[in-house]
């Protein structure tokens, strides 16, 4: 709606430059007849003397007619602005970069909006990998203590380990719990987004994933500074304020336009037929009050606080920018320091699952290993997360995010 609102007063300016034809009329019933009263006057002083008493014999000399009671009058007038000491056509250009910054404004929203479900896709991607992480730990400690409460009942353990592996089962099942609880909430949250009805069935082709990838830290600055469509439309509000500005500096300057009329009266008063008429109307203001000045004093403040709206948010796109690149370098070493992590936990598993079976270590050790290990692919889905969520806000400020 904004935006028609923008178009629909481009439409209205332009239209002053086309000029304006307004047709008026009115319609009169008067008392009597339309006439006017004659008298015996011939410039000739000698001739009224002989006529006087002729024309008193007669009653007089009759009223002139002129109409009747109905009464019509149309006139139609044209005008069109010839000189608005550039007011007009400033206008409309300013009218424009309005309708400009109305749209570049749209497509930020758009890609707000694009930027968030995009991240509560990759949310739901996470959440769901979380509980495949919680799931495959919490298999591995029931597999644990059965294999605990089988040696102890061979006499090769103590009951102690029975009791830590089922307390261990029951913190993973927990965990798991809570894994499912954080997956449904971003599935909703990805629903409401997308404007889903919470009924709706969502299946999810894709898994998560992330490689580390080099970007140019000036490039992506450059980009931002010239494709961001937030930035664009805060350049475009500018704009159109300094051209309001000039625009109304014209409002004090002589105004030119040219006019055309035409007009029809009813009842052919004193012989009238339809009239024409062409002429140039010169008009300036000398006084009036000082609206021109306060005008062009309020036009010049909204320029000025646009400007400082734009040179804030050029620093907040720098800094936004900058950090989101820090943090993807920062995810991608999170990410191969994880992935390190996970093979070393596993194998850290693989071992004191053998040292617990051939009677060399103990149920704990199982247990610490696997908390290490499912800490370990947490971190490393965490990670691929920051890089993907990295990645899509510097599209975000780019952008790119729809490309």
């Amino acid at each position: 709606e904004a935006l028609n609102a923008a178009g629909y007063k481009v439409d209205q300016i332009r239209g002053l430059s086309s000029g304006t034809l307004a047709l008026t009329g009115n319609y009169s019933l008067l008392d009597k007849k339309l006439t006017t009263p004659t008298r015996l006057d011939t410039d000739n002083p000698a001739i009224d003397t002989l006529l006087a008493p002729v024309v008193a014999l007669l009653g007089g000399i009759p009223d002139v007619y002129l109409g009747p009671r109905n009464q019509v009058h149309l006139v139609a007038l044209y005008t069109l602005p010839l000189y608005t000491g550039g007011k007009l056509p400033l206008s409309i250009k300013a009218a424009e970069a309005g309708l400009d910054a109305t749209e570049m404004k749209l497509e930020s929203d758009i890609d707000a909006q694009a930027f968030s479900a995009a991240d509560y896709y990759l949310l739901t991607l996470l959440t769901e990998a979380l509980v495949d992480v919680n799931r495959a730990a919490l298999d591995t400690v029931r597999l644990h203590a059965q294999h605990a409460r089988a040696a102890y009942e061979a006499g090769a353990v103590a009951g102690y380990d029975v009791i830590r592996a089922d307390a261990a089962v029951k913190d993973r099942e927990r965990l798991l719990s809570e894994a499912e609880t954080e997956h449904r909430t971003a599935e909703l949250a990805l629903k409401s987004v997308l404007a889903l009805d919470e009924d709706t069935e969502l299946q999810l082709t894709d898994t998560l994933t992330f490689e580390a990838e080099e970007k140019d830290l000036d490039t992506l600055l450059a980009l931002s500074k010239d494709r961001n469509p937030g930035l664009r439309a805060l350049q475009g509000k500018v704009n159109a304020a300094g051209l309001r500005t000039k625009a109304e500096k014209g409002g004090a300057r002589p105004q030119i336009s040219a006019m055309a009329a035409g007009q029809l009266l009813t009842g052919n008063i004193n012989g009238a037929e339809p009239k024409w008429m062409v002429g140039l109307n010169v008009s300036m203001n000398i006084f009036d009050g000082g609206i021109t000045g306060s005008k062009i004093k309020e036009s010049s403040a909204e320029e000025s606080a646009a400007r400082l709206e734009l040179e804030n948010t050029e620093r907040r796109l720098d800094l936004g920018v900058r950090t989101a690149w820090l943090n993807l370098q920062t995810a991608g070493k999170s990410l191969a320091a994880a992935r390190e992590s996970v093979t070393l936990s596993e194998e850290a598993l693989r071992l004191a699952e053998k040292r617990f079976e051939t009677g060399n270590g103990t149920g704990i050790e199982v247990i610490d290993a696997q908390t290490a290990l499912s800490a370990a692919r947490a971190a490393e889905k965490a990670a691929m997360y920051q890089g993907r969520k990295c990645l899509l806000t510097l599209d975000m400020y780019c952008g790119t995010i729809r490309r």
